[in-house]
């Protein structure tokens, strides 16, 4: 039997787009029990390209440090640095944006879910043609996933991967003796990420699920 973490299962079924590693909960966590004004600047800039960490079983991905800054800097002061840390150089000419990458209205789903347009009063829009006020997705599987993106979203990719691959293996032991050893978490080989790109969107719905009967059915409905 497969996993059936949300988060692995919002995942494998999203996945098959092409788009990354798709996170059931993409907001940045905020530090501590209580805000903290000068970590407030980590939490609005959300993930950042050469962020290491690891994607928690809710779905969250934790930021440990980033290998594109020295450190000092604020992002690598929160749970520190490994031993022997040296920051990799950033080429500001290897990063690609492409604003509204996913144009506004775009719903990211399983494989063979089916979407309907719904008028004002529920029912579904007559025709292949008409603007309607919202869309049902029809699952026939026992599980599955939606990303809704009512405002589209941008992408951000940075292009020199070669030297973070080779940065990550030389590495990756001093990386997992930090985060069990130090920072006493939890961790297993292949549990750590390094973030080479983003897509990024101001506002979202998500969902996945999954049931004990292979014939069952869900319509899930998005304004």
């Amino acid at each position: 039997m497969g996993s059936h973490r949300w988060q692995d299962i919002y995942f494998r079924h999203l996945f098959l787009h092409g788009h990354g590693y798709a996170l059931l909960y993409p907001k940045p966590n905020r530090i501590g029990t209580e805000p903290q004004p000068h970590l407030e600047q980590l939490y609005e800039e959300g993930l950042r390209v050469g962020d290491v960490g690891m994607i928690r079983n809710s779905g969250n991905f934790i930021t440990l440090f980033n290998i594109f800054q020295p450190s000092e800097a604020p992002i690598n002061r929160v749970y520190g640095v490994p031993d022997g840390f040296q920051l990799l150089d950033c080429h500001q000419n290897s990063f690609v944006t492409q604003d509204q990458y996913h144009s506004p209205n775009t719903r990211v789903c399983s494989e063979k879910a089916h979407e309907m347009r719904l008028n004002a009063d529920g029912t579904v829009l007559a025709g292949a043609f008409g603007p309607g006020v919202g869309v049902e997705i029809q699952f026939s599987h026992s599980e599955g996933s939606v990303l809704s993106l009512p405002e589209g979203a941008d992408q951000v990719d940075y292009l020199k991967t070669r030297p973070i691959r080779d940065y990550a293996a030389k590495n990756a032991e001093s990386w997992y003796r930090f985060l069990t050893d130090e920072l006493g978490m939890d961790a297993y080989n292949g549990s750590l990420y390094v973030i080479t790109g983003y897509d990024r969107a101001r506002c979202y719905e998500n969902l996945s699920f999954k049931t004990s009967s292979k014939a069952a059915s869900l319509s899930a409905r998005f304004s």
